[in-house]
């Protein structure tokens, strides 16, 4: 359920002050599990900065995900034991199915996203929507096997998360920076030290945000 005026999914921003969470419940129970998710986020971060050391405080991307998936499945535990429905609890157990397959499965597939678009950028292609909509097709394709009808809009569920956005933008900004002006050379300097510090880390790793979101909580 859309509202007017507001934006679609959740983020959760661990400051030292206290973890913030930017949320528009609507009642739904898809709401109910976003709540629990950011909020998953929001403890972790609130625990990690009251009981770390600083230089330890700013968990990695590995886990940043452990305590907020782990809400949802207490959260759908809770809702389990609520009813003897049939139909109510074939629907919750058919939500979480899809959550295993949101979280698992598909932000596997995310990542070989992101990791395919570096590469792309680092061989010197340049980083076209038609390029990426035939990348991210293909791997649709890779994933879910010929027995699953894709939808041609598929190509363009990409185009739907921020940080594939952000991540095209990073690589192609890097190879703009690793390529020698006309006016200094390969070896000087200011180009060996630009070139460590770009290698340094992937695309993906240079846009990560210090506060654990969920990068693409918004389209899942």
């Amino acid at each position: 359920m859309k509202i007017v005026g507001k934006r679609s999914g959740a983020y959760s921003a661990g400051a030292l002050v206290h973890p913030f969470v930017l949320l528009n419940y609507t009642g739904t129970l898809d709401s109910q599990f976003t709540l629990a998710h950011e909020m998953g986020h929001a403890l972790h971060s609130y625990l990690s900065n009251h009981t770390q050391p600083t230089i330890y405080q700013d968990y990695v991307i590995f886990v940043a995900e452990v305590a907020s998936t782990c809400n949802e499945a207490l959260l759908m535990q809770h809702l389990l034991k609520q009813t003897t429905d049939k139909r109510q609890r074939a629907y919750l157990i058919n939500y979480f199915l899809e959550q295993f397959r949101t979280t698992l499965y598909r932000q596997t597939m995310f990542a070989e996203f992101e990791l395919r678009i570096a590469e792309l950028s680092r061989a010197g292609q340049t980083l076209t929507a038609d390029l990426l909509c035939e990348e991210y097709r293909k791997l649709n394709e890779a994933y879910y096997g010929p027995d699953v009808v894709l939808d041609e809009n598929i190509a363009l569920e990409w185009a739907r998360s921020l940080i594939f956005i952000t991540i095209t933008m990073c690589s192609s900004t890097q190879r703009a920076i690793l390529r020698p002006s006309r006016s200094r050379s390969a070896s000087s300097p200011r180009v060996s030290r630009q070139c460590a510090i770009t290698s340094a880390s992937s695309p993906a790793d240079a846009v990560r945000p210090r506060s654990s979101c969920c990068a693409v909580r918004a389209s899942i």
